[in-house]
């Protein structure tokens, strides 16, 4: 932890992994990076980078800055800057973000809105 100098901590470069064979269910709200080889099912939300391995799963709602997806995805993805969906990934659902990297072997099923800003477009929806 790093101080701010007016007595509140700060936690610098957290990065969280969920193995293989760890199953959540329910809500996960992480304050840096994640990274996911085992399943969630629920909302995820973290300002960070969102990493699924090419064993991970999510199912559910998630909030990122950056997601890089070897693994499967289902639900709806908001990434305020950058979303990668690697050879391995499965994609199903809703995907708003303001940069998108498609490689070659993904698959990808589901709606996709491309704005300045993800975060808006995705709150815009539910409306």
């Amino acid at each position: 932890m790093k101080s701010k100098g007016n007595g509140e901590q700060t936690v610098a470069n957290v990065f969280n992994i969920i193995g293989n064979g760890t199953n959540i269910k329910g809500d996960v709200n992480a304050s840096g990076d994640i990274r996911i080889d085992g399943t969630i099912v629920g909302n995820l939300n973290t300002s960070g980078k969102l990493i699924i391995g090419e064993q991970g799963y999510v199912e559910g709602e998630t909030s990122v800055r950056v997601a890089d997806i070897s693994g499967s995805y289902k639900g709806k993805l908001t990434a305020s800057e950058l979303v990668v969906l690697r050879a391995s990934s499965k994609f199903d659902g809703d995907l708003f973000t303001k940069k998108i990297v498609i490689e070659e072997g993904s698959v990808f099923n589901g709606t996709l809105t491309m704005e300045q800003n993800a975060q808006k477009s995705s709150q815009n929806k539910k409306e």
